[in-house]
């Protein structure tokens, strides 16, 4: 198996880690991590090869050779896996804080929660919009099921950016859902010019 990884990508991380004082970015990145080490596992128990790895800035590309052969059900499950274990963990580390009442593990709890939950949401580049198009094109036309996952995706994106704008001028530093949102539209354009 071969790992590639973006430089700047790498500096980024770097540059943010050793600038920033907050542990949030970090458990932000480890639990990113541990979203792609579920899909990891599910291509894995299935008894399939990872060739490849490529993490970029917002997205890990995980390639197996097996990918194009595989069956509705087995897709789903891959899908499925990065946002089942942020999940687990969310629910392992809310139970962790019940009984400890730590602030690290609350940050982890809620970090992992949502990733699982943004990762299901029925955007085209997210796995939930994946999902999404599979159930689609099972039933629809593909181009048909390809136009409803866009706009969807758009109907969801718009009052992201909107909030994301909101809390930015709100809190005049946090650009972060905006960000999110710009970045997820930017793809979603991509998508439909290639």
């Amino acid at each position: 198996m071969r790992i590639n990884l973006n430089f700047y990508f790498l500096a980024f991380i770097s540059l943010t880690v050793i600038l920033n004082q907050s542990y949030i970015f970090v458990l932000s990145f480890v639990s990113s991590m541990i979203h792609e080490l579920g899909h990891m596992l599910v291509i894995l128990y299935q008894k399939r090869t990872i060739n490849l790895i490529n993490v970029n800035f917002f997205n890990v590309d995980i390639v197996d050779k097996d990918r194009n052969n595989l069956n509705h059900k087995e897709d789903l499950a891959v899908l499925l896996g990065g946002p089942l274990l942020n999940f687990v963990i969310s629910f392992v580390t809310f139970i962790l804080n019940l009984i400890l009442k730590n602030n690290l593990i609350y940050e982890i709890m809620y970090i992992n929660f949502f990733i699982g939950i943004l990762n299901l949401l029925p955007i085209s580049s997210l796995d939930g919009g994946q999902i999404f198009s599979i159930v689609l094109s099972s039933k629809l036309d593909l181009n048909l099921s390809n136009t409803i996952l866009n706009a969807i995706s758009l109907i969801i994106l718009i009052p992201v950016l909107i909030l994301g704008f909101i809390i930015l001028i709100k809190s005049k530093y946090n650009f972060s859902l905006l960000f999110l949102g710009l970045y997820l539209i930017y793809f979603l354009l991509l998508e439909k010019t290639s």
